[in-house]
């Protein structure tokens, strides 16, 4: 069975792929990817210490050593990708009430020996400690299937339950503009061709000042003013993710 085309592969390679394997590698590739979206959320739940409400805490007492990464008191929440591929991107979030007077930390840890804590010698991938408001949340970018991770939650001052989600995203698709008009051109209409490393993507084009729309390559622009243009355009995967660094070119018409 053809597998899905990695990401990151340049455009040569993913044409030379196509190239030896014709067409029917595209509705395949395509037909991958739409059912492979980024996995559903997973929550959890936890509570200062005296709450006897929630049977899933191991209710955190108040620490006053924030910033540690070994805090006297806190809950720890095992995380475990889902072997999913397009799990790359992990967002772990945070909230509770606002009315109340307090404060959750939050922590993300790789759980290296896999025992669901994370212990002082495992890296941190990074850390949300904000005094103010009422949620922390952390990213962690280029997740692999089935790693682990430890969401270790710090009772600062907090008085009420929190509630955690994990959600996951896919990559976003990079875009890659393969023709372009000269520099400088005396046409009052220009071609462009693009493509995108995301198998079964859709793009969207933008001339100007005017707004980004639908549209596919190659691509048009036709009477042209004379002076400077700027043409972008973003790729959107299957999943609904777009490209946030538009491929961008710049040319002059002129007389």
């Amino acid at each position: 069975m053809l597998k899905r085309l990695h990401k990151h592969h340049s455009y040569a390679n993913v044409m030379a792929t196509v190239a030896v394997f014709g067409t029917g590698l595209a509705a395949l590739a395509v037909a991958a990817v739409a059912v492979a979206d980024p996995s559903p959320p997973y929550q959890f739940t936890g509570s200062p210490a005296g709450n006897t409400d929630d049977p899933n805490s191991d209710g955190a007492a108040p620490s006053s050593d924030r910033g540690s990464l070994n805090p006297l008191h806190y809950n720890e929440h095992p995380i475990t990708v889902p072997a999913n591929e397009e799990n790359e991107r992990m967002t772990v979030r945070v909230t509770w009430d606002s009315t109340a007077a307090s404060d959750w930390d939050l922590l993300v840890f790789r759980d290296v020996n896999g025992d669901g804590h994370a212990q002082s010698d495992e890296p941190l991938e990074d850390s949300s400690l904000q005094e103010a408001g009422a949620a922390e949340e952390v990213k962690v970018n280029g997740l692999t299937p089935s790693a682990k991770y430890v969401a270790r939650v710090v009772n600062f001052s907090a008085t009420v339950p929190y509630q955690g989600t994990v959600t996951y995203r896919a990559d976003p698709p990079q875009t890659t503009i393969t023709k372009r008009p000269p520099d400088k051109t005396d046409k009052s209409t220009v071609k462009f061709r693009f493509v995108s490393d995301e198998p079964g993507s859709t793009f969207q084009c933008k001339a100007d000042n005017k707004p980004f729309t639908p549209c596919s390559s190659p691509k048009e622009l036709r009477r042209l003013d004379e002076g400077r243009h700027t043409f972008r355009v973003r790729a959107v995967d299957p999943a609904g993710n777009e490209d946030p660094t538009p491929a961008k070119d710049e040319f002059k018409v002129v007389d």
